[in-house]
């Protein structure tokens, strides 16, 4: 899987190419048009610069199509299958909304965003880059996870040094599942005197909310299926998977 790091780096040298070289007004113009159609219209450093951007977009086309080739097969996981459920574009475009949301609501409050590692990594990152109002973000940890079912413990929170008192928090969660583990965090923060508390979270088991949590910000509700991808594992592994694949009996 090395094409993405290819095409970063191939779209950072062009970068450098177009600021010692920026392209001439006939490219812009012309941006469909083929290298081949304007020889001897353009400088020769500009039609070098076309024909790099037609290279790096069939790179990208290229790793779309092995994307796409990915979602269509099951993946095993030690000893489980898992099948294509929610895309990286799918994904891609619920975090969009949620962030559009938050900066709504939010655009006059500078949020501290709390996210609860690990699984909610992926999510954070994403979610934090179309945030574009004055905020904050620090990460917390607790284990609630053993295997393919939630233990259902609420455990004491892990790296919180940020102090939470009058702030407009919002907790990052990847997954709301039983709803047991969420409530007792809850009750952490709201014992430490925010000013408001609410939780962004990508995904919720809905027939497993047996506390009635009622979310503000939800990505997906999805079924009560076992799911790896985007920051979720299974005993470790699949963190890194860029779309989520959940588990058939």
């Amino acid at each position: 899987m090395l094409i993405p790091s290819n095409i970063a780096s191939f779209k950072f040298r062009l970068n450098i190419e177009w600021r010692n070289n920026p392209p001439h007004p006939v490219i812009l113009h012309h941006s469909q048009a083929s290298p081949e159609a304007m020889v001897g219209e353009v400088p020769s450093h500009n039609f070098h610069f076309l024909l790099k951007m037609r290279e790096l977009k069939a790179a990208e086309a290229k790793f779309a199509a092995l994307c796409a080739a990915i979602m269509r097969h099951p993946i095993t996981i030690h000893d489980k299958k898992f099948y294509p459920f929610l895309s990286a574009k799918e994904i891609k475009s619920r975090v969009k909304t949620l962030a559009k949301a938050i900066n709504q609501d939010y655009k006059d409050k500078s949020p501290l965003f709390i996210a609860v590692l690990n699984g909610s990594f992926m999510f954070t990152a994403d979610l934090m880059k179309r945030v574009v109002i004055p905020s904050e973000v620090s990460f917390v940890k607790l284990a609630s996870y053993r295997d393919m079912e939630s233990s259902g413990r609420v455990n004491q929170l892990i790296g919180l040094n940020e102090n939470v008192l009058g702030r407009n928090v919002i907790i990052v969660e990847d997954i709301i599942d039983s709803g047991i583990t969420i409530t007792g965090v809850l009750d952490l923060f709201r014992s430490l005197g925010p000013e408001s508390l609410e939780v962004v979270t990508l995904l919720r088991k809905p027939q497993c909310l047996e506390a009635g949590i009622d979310l503000k910000y939800v990505g997906f509700d999805i079924p009560d299926k076992f799911v790896v991808g985007y920051g979720l594992d299974y005993n470790g592994l699949g963190r890194n998977l860029h779309a989520i694949f959940q588990y058939k009996d």
